[in-house]
């Protein structure tokens, strides 16, 4: 995941570094420590996308949408937030 967000972000001019908040799909407890790690950002970081999946579960693809939505309800979306998703067969966008 890492070095396919690395090359989106470049073509922006950007690195990892700069961004801000990352929303992320929350496909489960596995799925988040995963992103944390891959992005090296502190366990807890994704604090939100683990309250998405607590209040309503894994949801598919609408779930990366619903954090979204908190986000932007709660203030918490800084300049620079990147919103990822995942996919069955290693697809990620």
């Amino acid at each position: 995941m890492r070095p396919a967000v690395a090359e989106i972000v470049s073509r922006m001019e950007l690195s990892i570094d700069d961004i801000d908040r990352f929303i992320c799909h929350p496909g489960g407890t596995k799925v988040i420590r995963a992103l944390e790690h891959a992005f090296s950002l502190h366990q807890g970081a994704l604090d939100h996308e683990r309250e998405v999946i607590a209040d309503y579960g894994n949801m598919s693809s609408p779930t990366v949408s619903v954090r979204g939505w908190n986000a932007r309800a709660r203030g918490s979306l800084p300049p620079r937030s990147l919103l990822t998703a995942l996919g069955p067969g290693f697809t990620a966008s």
